[in-house]
């Protein structure tokens, strides 16, 4: 897709962008000395996550100030029902990770002393995450333990609670035994991770497998604790993936319309999700069937006690992945240049995928395997006869 030195150079321009971010920022505004001192220090780490997610903080945190001061200037009730409804579109459609200051402004009463004091608490917390360093974005600086939700995030809403637990010493073995197995099985997919990911921080949540934001590069939320290593190797490379396409979008622009209203059927998430969800999908679940292609190829000795797990993997995402690489050529028109580019790879990587099914599918000799790719091949069958 890129050669390391194109995504090394990209990881260049991108740092640069955010030090000329931060210096317009400083120039622009009054920056306390701690706020400076922080940001230093991220910047210091070479912590793209620290660094971007500092400066939309920053951002944010200015946004509330004003949005406090037009609050106070406000007299009548058609005013404040305004303001509110303006502040809710903007928190909604400009912020990352907004669910809880929407949810605060939007369960606000319509009197201006409740609206002040949930805004104050909010600049209250960002003004917290600007005044002290994030050590999940540092490199070098691992915690020991490793956070665990107290139920479905989906199920408790606002009311989910990190625990911290003790990282078992077998899953720190565990990662690095991921990676190793990773550099054996693919030596270009190796090098990719090693030039995108710079952290991994372990998590554990009911049915969390794992996960990563666009706004913080490089940091992969990784859930070992309930994963064995065939799944941790396939996990580092999914995220990485998510990684290598964000740095792509930071740079370049794919879609015309972001929020195109158009939806598709996703066969991993088995629901309806926009284009710009399934490009990522692609994208990303392309590069675990290469994983999976490369070590059928010349697998390790851990691999080759794993080849039938390989070789169903590879069928499973193949299959995904044509089905929604068909959907993707149909809006073809909502690509720029770049995406078009893109979107040509992934097709020509499904292809060659597809040469190697037959043999592939000789290696799959368990009847749940066969059953789940059989019944993966219906229900696409039966989304191609509803969503096309």
């Amino acid at each position: 897709m890129f050669t390391i030195y194109s995504l090394n150079k990209l990881k260049k321009e991108f740092l640069d962008s955010l030090k000329s971010r931060y210096a317009r920022a400083n120039q622009k505004n009054k920056i306390s000395n701690i706020y400076k001192k922080n940001f230093n220090y991220y910047e210091k780490n070479i912590s793209y996550a620290g660094m971007e997610t500092w400066l939309d903080s920053l951002d944010e945190k200015l946004f509330f100030e004003d949005a406090l001061l037009i609050l106070e200037k406000l007299h009548s009730e058609n005013d404040l029902i305004q303001f509110k409804e303006d502040l809710l579109y903007s928190i909604k459609n400009n912020f990352r990770d907004e669910d809880y200051r929407f949810n605060l402004i939007e369960n606000s009463q319509l009197s201006i002393k409740e609206l002040k004091s949930n805004i104050l608490l909010i600049i209250k917390e960002l003004d917290s995450f600007l005044s002290s360093i994030n050590i999940d974005f540092i490199a070098n600086n691992n915690s020991d333990f490793y956070s665990k939700t107290n139920g479905k995030p989906s199920k408790l809403g606002l009311d989910t609670k990190l625990i911290k637990i003790k990282i078992p010493k077998s899953k720190l073995i565990q990662i690095n035994e991921a990676e190793k197995e990773l550099s054996i099985n693919w030596k270009y997919g190796y090098d990719l991770y090693k030039s995108l990911t710079n952290k991994i921080v372990i998590i554990s949540s009911p049915d969390l497998v794992s996960y990563s934001h666009f706004t913080e590069f490089g940091i992969s939320y990784i859930n070992v604790i309930d994963r064995d290593l065939f799944e941790t190797i396939d996990d580092l490379v999914h995220e990485n993936s998510h990684h290598h396409l964000n740095l792509i979008i930071k740079k370049y622009k794919l879609l015309k319309n972001v929020n195109d209203n158009r939806v598709f059927y996703s066969p991993w998430r088995q629901s309806l999700r926009s284009t710009y969800a399934i490009l990522h999908s692609v994208f990303t679940f392309s590069y675990g069937a290469l994983l999976f292609e490369n070590i059928l190829n010349n697998p390790s000795p851990f691999m080759k006690n794993n080849l039938e797990r390989v070789a169903f993997r590879f069928l499973e995402e193949s299959m995904m992945l044509t089905y929604s690489l068909h959907d993707l050529q149909q809006v073809e028109t909502n690509f720029y240049k770049k995406g078009i580019s893109i979107l040509n790879v992934l097709l020509k990587q499904n292809k060659n995928a597809k040469l190697k099914l037959n043999s592939a599918n000789k290696l799959i000799k368990s009847k749940l395997y066969k059953k789940r790719l059989s019944e993966l091949e219906n229900n696409l069958k039966i989304a191609i006869k509803i969503y096309r």
